[in-house]
């Protein structure tokens, strides 16, 4: 964290300390922390990506509407991501999980970099909602797609890992009892 926040310092104009600073106070659970940052991010840049972090963040904090509204605000700047009705489709429960995950993966998108970002989000969307099963069917098809080094492969990495770590923590604590 505090390398980031001396790159800001030295250069408030670019963006990668903004965002990695902002995804790692999200993964620490520094949430209002996180929203600066990821703020600032749009502010700076209008950037799209960034507005969808937020709207994770939103999401894990149970705030449905301002999660909403920030995916309203993310479709003006992609009016053509189809991925951001979805989201909002399982915000106002029209469509279950479930529904999105399985129109996401017949999907025939053509980047891969856009699947991996699809496919980390629905993750986050699915945790949000305690659907674990399908947050990890979500973060482990992100991970599978031929675009390891991006930001959402890593970071579906790392969730995979934190879930794993919680199922070995119940089946220890079921073993002692």
């Amino acid at each position: 964290i505090k390398d980031f926040t001396q790159a800001m310092a030295s250069d408030p104009q670019y963006l990668a300390p903004y965002v990695n600073r902002g995804m790692l106070l999200m993964h620490l659970g520094r949430y209002r922390e996180a929203q600066e940052d990821l703020r600032k991010l749009c502010d700076l840049w209008g950037d799209a990506g960034a507005l969808l972090l937020l709207y994770t963040i939103q999401v894990r904090a149970g705030n449905d509407q301002a999660a909403k509204t920030l995916l309203q605000a993310r479709q003006r700047l992609r009016p053509n991501e189809r991925h951001d009705a979805l989201v909002i489709d399982m915000l106002q429960r029209r469509i279950s999980s479930r529904e999105a995950l399985d129109s996401i993966a017949d999907d025939t998108l053509d980047s891969c970099s856009r699947k991996t970002e699809i496919w980390y989000h629905a993750g986050q969307m699915c945790l949000a909602q305690g659907r674990k099963d399908l947050a990890r069917k979500a973060f482990a098809e992100c991970t599978a797609l031929k675009k390891p080094w991006s930001a959402e492969a890593t970071w579906a990495k790392r969730e995979l890992k934190l879930l794993d770590a919680e199922v070995q923590r119940t089946a220890d604590r079921d073993a002692t009892h």
